[in-house]
């Protein structure tokens, strides 16, 4: 999937005011990672943008789960709102990409141009419009059947790394939306009016958020059944030999309601063919509602065969375990979920309550990797333990690893909210650069945040978006400067350029404490009188580093040794 153009008709998105972007890609770099970067300070509204284009899908997917007669969701209701202001006003706008439709008569994907907007309504008539999907035939956009609109619809894949619950609170809201489908079908309450899907498995959403959720699911998935040359380059960056050992833990009994859960075939398949995989099984039963299953791994060559008798691919596996992770949405109170979706319809962002280990229905533990120090040191370790950087390595590239195949069903949009934050400035340098050797499929696209020169320097001018903030208005447009292949100075000269005198330190490339004891430095070689008070600054002197502001501190020293010297 690669996005060609953006109108957002609405006034105002957030900090977003209306804008117009088109975004051209280079012919010279089809099959070839050309992803979309946004930079700016910190506060200058680029996730936003990420914001919008998670927001713009999640409404779509809404309107085919839920608005539409022949909605795909019969039971409960979304608990998230995409409005996009204070007024409550939908989404208008225009997006046009290019995508893969999967054609199940040829069997292979065809390229496909779409364009899907949303038009403020004219007249007396202020209803929310339905979507128009429109593809291009003959050079033309036509308008097509919704009822296969949509697919259409790329899978969006998002990661943040840090506290924005802006951007999660869709992906979160339809995992949630999901596990109520799974509850209805399973006959959770038996006084609802229940809806029979009969043996047709629940349509997955559209959206799915990598998350600390998602962390263990990624690392079994891929460490247990995913191609060892493609997953050499995370093996070898975080010296993982290889999954050692991992438990599997089902309580029954912590549905919001007090029952027993109970699960749809679909789901039920998944925990039976765990347990065949498992090499020890324990359940525990205190009552008749108060069950838990321990499922324990040892990852051997015969688990490994196991697993791919029962999953197939690393893609399935982790599908089925984050199937099985949503069901947790299902531990929390229905009179929280109400009081929720409250507070969001009149515009209030609150995110769904966290839930502890041992309150949730599913969770994956105790992973236990082998570490390869060297080679004749191995050392087995807790998942757990290793460094933040390491398990943003593992989630991130371990993440996109897993949707990644050659002729995929669905193609792939990635929002990723500072994928680099806990990286070292050799791993953010590397960062692209091992996706392009690795990725089996190009042909998808990323939109991601960062402040890293690393990260920018291997992202086409064309392709980079400046964020800066005026008020409470956000101001972005493409910047005037190649970065590819650009020196980290350059970047920083180009980029994050400040005109500010208080920020003189940084246009030098420098911390502003050092920066500010260089010019201090300076300041007492000028008021100096005597050599004597020049060998106690020479001292100083000597605790800087290699700079070219060094090189100047030292050539006004010895202009001032030798004015004082001739007195």
């Amino acid at each position: 999937m690669k996005i060609q153009g953006l109108k957002l008709f609405n006034n105002k998105y957030r900090g977003l005011e209306k804008f117009d972007k088109l975004f051209p890609k280079h012919i010279l770099l089809k099959n070839h990672i050309d992803p979309i970067c946004l930079v700016g300070l910190n506060g200058s509204g680029k996730s936003n943008f990420l914001e919008l284009i998670a927001d713009i899908f999640y409404d779509l997917e809404i309107f085919f789960l839920y608005e539409r007669k022949n909605k795909l969701y019969i039971k409960d209701s979304p608990k998230y709102f995409a409005f996009a202001n204070k007024n409550q006003d939908p989404l208008y706008f225009e997006l046009r990409y290019k995508i893969n439709v999967w054609n199940e008569s040829s069997n292979q994907s065809e390229p496909c141009e779409v364009e899907i907007s949303r038009h403020i309504p004219t007249g007396r008539n202020k209803k929310k419009p339905d979507p128009e999907f429109r593809i291009k035939i003959d050079e033309e956009y036509k308008v097509i059947d919704i009822d296969d609109a949509r697919k259409y619809l790329p899978l969006i894949v998002g990661y943040t790394s840090g506290l924005n619950d802006l951007l999660s609170m869709p992906f979160i809201d339809l995992q949630d939306f999901y596990a109520q489908q799974v509850a209805n079908v399973a006959n959770v309450n038996s006084k609802s009016k229940l809806i029979d899907y009969g043996d047709q498995e629940i349509v997955s959403p559209n959206l799915m958020l990598l998350n600390y959720d998602s962390n263990a699911a990624i690392v079994v998935s891929n460490l247990m059944l995913a191609d060892s040359t493609k997953l050499s380059t995370v093996k070898e960056t975080l010296r993982i030999s290889k999954l050692n050992t991992f438990r599997i833990v089902i309580r029954w009994n912590k549905l919001y309601t007090g029952k027993r859960l109970e699960v749809t075939k679909e789901l039920q398949k998944y925990i039976k063919d765990l347990s065949d995989c498992a090499i020890l099984k324990e359940i525990k039963r205190e009552s008749a509602n108060d069950e838990v299953h321990t499922l324990d791994f040892v990852c051997n060559t015969d688990t490994k065969e196991l697993f791919k008798e029962k999953f197939e691919s690393p893609q399935k596996l982790f599908e089925a375990l984050t199937k099985l992770n949503l069901l947790n949405t299902l531990c929390i109170q229905k009179t929280q979920r109400e009081k929720l979706r409250k507070k969001r319809e009149k515009g209030q962002l609150i995110k769904f309550p966290q839930i502890a280990t041992l309150d949730k229905i599913f969770s994956i533990e105790k992973i236990e990797l082998v570490l390869c120090l060297n080679e004749d040191n191995l050392v087995r370790t807790e998942y757990e333990k290793i460094s933040d950087g390491e398990h943003q390595f593992i989630h991130i590239i371990g993440g996109i690893l897993l949707f990644d195949e050659k002729n995929p069903k669905r193609d792939i949009l990635y929002l990723l909210d500072e994928p680099d934050t806990h990286f070292n400035p050799l791993w953010r340098s590397d960062f692209f650069y091992q996706l392009e050797e690795i990725l089996e499929n190009k042909d998808v696209e990323f939109i991601l945040t960062t402040h890293s020169p690393f990260i920018l320097s291997d992202c086409h001018g064309y392709n980079v978006f400046k964020f800066s903030r005026e008020k409470d208005k956000v101001l972005f447009d493409r910047i005037k400067n190649e970065t590819y292949g650009s020196t980290f100075e350059n970047v920083l000269e180009n980029i994050f350029h400040s005109e500010k005198e208080k920020d003189k330190h940084f246009n030098n490339q420098m911390a502003k404490l050092s920066f500010t004891r260089i010019e201090h430095i300076h300041t007492k070689i000028d008021s100096a009188v005597s050599i004597a008070e020049l060998e106690i600054i020479s001292k100083e002197i000597k605790l800087l580093g290699e700079s070219i502001d060094r090189l100047e501190v030292l050539k006004h020293f010895s202009d001032k040794e030798l004015e004082l010297t001739k007195q």
